[in-house]
């Protein structure tokens, strides 16, 4: 049988091994830690995937006080060189399906809408910054939106969008995320998009990759 020989050299590598993790316990236990509590910091994230829920809401200027909220189209128009109607569209990662706490993240995510129409159109979708809520909002009003779009697109069809780093803000800072204010930026006189709202059967949906 071979025998281990113990040299200077491997006793104090020993016992430099033994301090260091008798300081890391001892240090543990000076916070009020138990070895249950420490063995949870080890456990690995819950994964997982779901599509928030949608509310989307229509908003125009030549009717300031009325609510177009879930229809199951809405329209972004520049009417005589004026931008007077805007599409909302906001997600809701904290309520059921998601259901996310805010120390979730994205891994990813990805909005999927269906434009159905489209005439001389380019739409920017800038993010929302303040809350809303379908059911009540108008022109009058409307939530605040950032000055620089997420994204933007332009024509009819099925469009999709990388969208994690705005969901993954949102999430983390207590599931405040509002979604997006859809507006026509081609500068084009009559520039009309239509764009599949909720209940439609092919609402905006994001899917969404999350740890938790």
């Amino acid at each position: 049988m071979r025998r281990f020989r113990l040299t200077p050299l491997r006793l104090s590598a020993a016992i430099l091994i033994g301090s260091l993790a008798f300081a890391g316990v001892s240090y543990a236990a000076s916070l009020g830690l138990t070895s249950k509590q420490l063995h949870t910091w080890s456990q690995a994230l819950t994964k997982g995937t779901c599509s928030p829920a949608e509310s989307d809401a229509e908003i125009r200027g030549g009717n300031p006080n009325r609510n177009f909220g879930n229809q199951s189209s809405e329209k972004v128009v520049n009417r005589s060189n004026v931008n007077d109607w805007y599409v909302l569209i906001g997600f809701d990662p904290a309520s059921s399906p998601c259901s996310l706490p805010a120390t979730a993240g994205a891994d990813s995510a990805v909005l999927t809408l269906t434009i159905t129409s489209a005439s001389k159109n380019s739409v920017s979708a800038y993010p929302i910054t303040s809350p809303w809520n379908a059911a009540t909002v108008t022109w009058n009003t409307a939530p605040t939106f950032g000055s620089t779009p997420d994204f933007t697109f332009s024509g009819a069809g099925t469009d999709t969008f990388t969208v994690t780093a705005p969901l993954d803000t949102g999430i983390k800072s207590g599931g405040s995320f509002y979604g997006w204010m859809l507006v026509d930026t081609s500068g084009t006189n009559n520039a009309t998009t239509t764009i599949a709202g909720n209940g439609s059967g092919q609402d905006p949906a994001i899917a969404l990759h999350y740890e938790k």
